[in-house]
């Protein structure tokens, strides 16, 4: 049985693009959902909005009972969009799986559903592909762009400062964001998202697409709005025990032994509030030179997330202040 035929499908005479151009690849978008109507909707009019003309717009809905399923139910019926309803809650990455399989684009990328996309994204990504000069030896896995990172304390610019990385410098961390830009094929091929892993799934599908097909282009341009401020379940609010098994498998899977692996290993689960780290990984984080990033998970993890952002908002406050009478005594 095709992971197909256990879905409910809704596809309207193949009608579902956000718009069509004769002469233009087709660019599959896939969003999985549960229980994020609104978040969804933004989403989902980000994808409406783009320039770009030729675009398969897929949503995968996880098991929502919030009233996604007759959002999505609506547009689709009307043409605007594909719709997934998985029978049982598969996780996230299942549902990217269903979108990425069902899709007809040439090109494929993702958009989770509390995250949302400039209007320019797909255009300059098709524009970008298009003028790449790639010879027989020069392999090229995909794109991928600088995002803007929104959350409680700041915004600011990530993932903008590589402009091509390779499966080598993947391996010391995730460079490149939660989302590229790729040929379908190149999805298929690295043979989709992993269902087992419990954490950094996209991280562990960029591995396998550069280990295959090879380097991803950036740029430094942001296009993509990565929103963690809002309070509705993410991936680094699990528990520690899930957390751990996802991160051992991820490094059993690819091989991380090292000392700068096993650091970024660390780095990584510093990331997650739920995690409380050993001393031994304290000492790896200060050895390593990420003495930093310990000091914020503890701070986190001893007084909060809100009473974080307080305190890292008068850290930047009095850090302009003092860069401030800096420069007045210097001149």
């Amino acid at each position: 049985m095709t992971v197909l035929e256990s879905q409910s499908i809704i596809d309207h005479d193949h009608a579902s693009c956000v718009g069509r151009g004769p002469s233009l690849p087709l660019v599959s978008i896939y969003i999985p959902t549960k229980n994020r109507l609104a978040l969804l909707q933004r989403a989902v009019e980000s994808v409406f909005q783009q320039t770009y003309p030729n675009i398969e717009l897929i949503v995968t809905d996880d098991g929502s009972t919030d009233g996604s399923r007759d959002y999505l139910a609506s547009l689709a019926n009307q043409g605007r969009l594909k719709a997934i309803f998985m029978p049982q809650s598969g996780g996230a990455c299942a549902a990217r799986n269903a979108a990425i399989e069902m899709s007809t684009g040439e090109f494929v990328t993702g958009l989770d559903d509390d995250d949302h996309l400039l209007a320019f994204r797909i255009e300059q990504f098709v524009e970008r592909w298009q003028a790449l000069d790639i010879s027989s030896d020069d392999r090229i896995a995909g794109l991928f762009s600088a995002a803007v990172r929104v959350s409680k304390k700041d915004e600011i610019v990530v993932f903008g400062s590589a402009l091509r990385v390779a499966s080598e410098t993947l391996r010391l961390g995730n460079s490149i964001g939660n989302q590229v830009f790729a040929p379908r094929e190149n999805f298929l091929d690295a043979g989709l998202f992993d269902v087992t892993l419990a954490c950094w799934q996209d991280w562990d599908m960029w591995l396998r697409m550069s280990e295959r097909h090879g380097d991803f282009i950036g740029n430094p341009e942001p296009s993509y709005v990565w929103d963690i401020a809002h309070e509705q379940g993410r991936i680094s609010d699990q528990a520690e025990q899930r957390i751990r098994v996802g991160s051992a498998r991820f490094a059993e899977k690819h091989g991380f032994r090292s000392h700068a692996e096993s650091a970024v290993i660390v780095v990584s689960l510093a990331g997650y509030k739920a995690v409380q780290l050993s001393l031994r990984e304290c000492a790896v984080l200060i050895r390593s030179g990420n003495g930093a990033t310990l000091v914020a998970h503890e701070l986190r993890r001893l007084f909060g997330e809100t009473a974080f952002v307080r305190f890292w908002k008068l850290f930047r406050m009095f850090k302009t202040i003092g860069r401030k009478k800096s420069v007045a005594l210097a001149t």
